[in-house]
């Protein structure tokens, strides 16, 4: 918010817009993909925890997030059958962050056209 010019919210200010206003209009709009960026590698972070999902998991293992239970699954499977069980449970925890990214993927393309503009 820092980085964008004072041109925009210094004429709405002329034009009698609040502060709020402008705030709310013209400077959240314009950070729309910064915002939308820092929280999918937020949550994606999150999503791949591993070290504390682990800490945390293990007094009950019905808390353990998606990638301690599949590297779980790696000793508790035969080797003849882990390679398909683990590859699926993989594909299950990239779900989620797909459908998100497909999701907000207007935003990441609407700041990605934004940035080239003068």
């Amino acid at each position: 918010m820092l980085s964008l010019p004072d041109d925009m919210p210094e004429a709405a200010r002329l034009d009698g817009a609040g502060e709020f206003t402008v705030r709310w209009r013209i400077v959240l709009p314009q950070t729309k993909p910064a915002a939308v960026t820092l929280t999918l590698l937020t949550f994606v972070n999150a999503w791949n925890e591993y070290i504390w999902a682990l800490l945390v998991s293990t007094a009950n293992p019905r808390l353990m997030t998606l990638p301690v239970g599949i590297q779980m699954l790696q000793s508790d499977l035969d080797p003849d059958r882990m390679v398909p069980v683990m590859m699926a449970g993989l594909v299950l925890s990239v779900l989620p962050v797909l459908l998100l990214f497909l999701l907000l993927q207007k935003h990441y393309l609407r700041g990605v056209l934004l940035s080239g503009l003068k």
